[in-house]
This record gives structure tokens, C-alpha cells and sequence, in this order.
């Protein structure tokens, strides 16, 4: 997964792990919590958005969920 802008900085000084690489690491688990960790650390990550979206949209189920669809669209339309 490539961000839009590119990310390439570490996340501490003493990480070797980039603001990327540990935002895809997190997606790859794609679960809801983690594809929002992952969107809050690069917010920029249109793969990570985009699959954001897919799940926002899987996890709406009744009326306590629905408010998660018009997230859901906007982070489709808008990485």
C-alpha cells in the first residue's frame, strides 16, 4: 500500500519502521480498530482509506451503525 503523499519518515528516531510501513502493517489485519489506527497515523493512505470505507460500510447493521455510511461514502469519494 502506497500513500498519496509518500510518507517516508520513521515513526520515532529510533524506529526503523516508516509512518507507511506501519500503517499497511496495521491494514493487514483489517479489522475495524486497526484500519483506524492505521488511517490516524497516515491519514493519507488511499489504500487504507479505501479499505476503511469497504469495512465502515460491512459493520453498518442496524440503526446504532447506520451513522457509519455517510463516513463510509465520503472516505471513498475523498482519499
Amino acid at each position: 500500500m502506497v500513500s498519496a503523499g509518500g510518507d517516508s519518515h520513521t515513526v520515532s528516531p529510533a524506529s526503523p519502521h516508516t509512518v507507511d510501513e506501519n500503517a499497511s502493517r496495521l491494514a493487514t489485519f483489517d479489522t475495524l480498530p486497526a484500519l483506524l489506527a492505521a488511517a490516524h497515523l497516515n491519514p493519507t493512505n488511499r489504500a487504507v482509506l479505501a479499505r476503511l470505507a469497504v469495512r465502515l460500510r460491512a459493520t453498518v447493521t442496524n440503526e446504532s451503525t447506520a451513522h457509519r455510511v455517510p463516513l463510509a461514502d465520503w472516505l471513498s469519494r475523498n482519499p
